[in-house]
């Protein structure tokens, strides 16, 4: 390695979200400095965002790195990079645009040109890269599928959450058991059967659900008016908090639920709220898939249920409740995992380790 220890993290990306922050402190922690050539591309038009951020690049074109990461999201800007760094790039897909976009969200037609679009930037940008990362081995296996090239280039870099934000808080002991789900509402996440299970255990006493992040709008909408229709009066929708509340909120909780939607994504991700639950050291309720199974072991570090069942969500809390002794085992169990392979420091570590590329220079 150079004597710099240089990487750049380069795109139209947020520093902020969960994933960038993530690497980017675990770079730091290592020893590594870490430089940023970003723009914000709400502030521009389609075209005049890539005439920022060239400008950007030739504040810091004679610098030297050894490392240069497209950042999350980066699928529309890895021709760019490929363009001023090579093939040495490293890009991290954390997502398929077409699964997200038209597999799960639905938000096209699978023979529209937008679908055509969304497949498009998977495929060149499985092929420009050196090497790519994806949150889970079954995600790699599941794209290495529709992309044979992928598998040999991508290294599985879990989401893990930032210990400088996300911590354990102790709960003040209250006689409601909260049963906790931050979201944006995304098909994979199956907040209907949260609505299901909340409705399951409506005549019980002292258990209350809060699902944070209503934006009014989509399934949240559909949920609320289920809730209504239901005359729910243990769940209540909450607005979205900012991200450096995280510990304060989840301190709040007893449980934090995971996801739980019947789609091909949920089957492949281990989303934030997991990791986020496992570093609060609080219990973590979620669906059995593939992805999870890769770190989650039940009733040890996880307490896994049927996918897309309110009803195995209920019985899950409800067992939750009443073995008090489990409960702390689980989110002991969590914390200890987090802590020995999920913090920034460990997950960016084990990727260098995991890695051999040459070097930009």
């Amino acid at each position: 390695m150079s004597d710099s220890k240089t990487i750049l993290f380069f795109g139209f990306f947020d520093e902020e979200y969960s994933r960038n922050r993530v690497l980017i402190k675990g770079a730091k922690d290592l020893g590594y400095t870490v430089m940023l050539c970003k723009v914000n591309p709400r502030k521009y038009g389609s075209v005049s965002k890539f005439v920022a951020l060239y400008k950007e690049y030739k504040k810091i074109r004679k610098e030297k790195f050894d490392f240069v990461f497209v950042a999350f999201p980066g699928h529309s800007v890895v021709w760019l990079a490929y363009l001023l760094f090579g093939r040495k790039i490293i890009f991290d897909m954390f997502v398929s645009l077409y699964n997200s976009e038209v597999e799960d969200r639905k938000n096209c037609s699978v023979f529209s040109l937008k679908a055509f679009y969304f497949w498009f930037l998977d495929w060149y940008s499985v092929l420009l890269p050196q090497k790519i990362l994806l949150d889970t081995n079954t995600h790699i296996s599941f794209l290495s599928k529709r992309f044979p090239t992928l598998k040999k280039k991508s290294i599985c870099v879990y989401v893990g959450s930032d210990d400088s934000v996300v911590y354990p808080v102790e709960k003040t002991e209250t006689a409601t058991f909260i049963v906790h789900f931050h979201g944006t509402g995304i098909p994979l996440q199956g907040i209907q059967y949260i609505i299901d299970a909340a409705n399951e255990l409506r005549h019980e006493e002292g258990i209350e659900f809060r699902l944070y992040g209503n934006n009014g709008r989509g399934v949240y909408k559909e949920a609320v008016e289920q809730s209504k229709k239901l005359k729910l009066t243990n769940v209540s929708f909450r607005e979205p908090f900012p991200y450096s509340e995280m510990s304060k909120v989840l301190g709040e909780a007893d449980v934090v639920l995971g996801i739980f939607g019947d789609t091909l994504k949920t089957q492949n991700v281990i989303p934030n709220k997991v990791f986020e639950g496992w570093a609060a050291r609080k219990p973590v309720i979620t669906a059995r898939t593939p992805a999870i199974l890769e770190l989650g072991s039940d009733h040890q570090n996880v307490l896994l249920c049927g996918i897309a069942s309110g009803v195995n969500i209920a019985n899950s809390v409800r067992l939750l409740k009443k073995d008090s002794i489990l409960s702390y085992k689980i989110a002991e169990g969590g914390y200890s995992m987090y802590s020995e392979k999920l913090v920034p420091k460990v997950l960016v570590k084990d990727f260098f380790k995991d890695m051999k590329v040459e070097y930009i220079t």
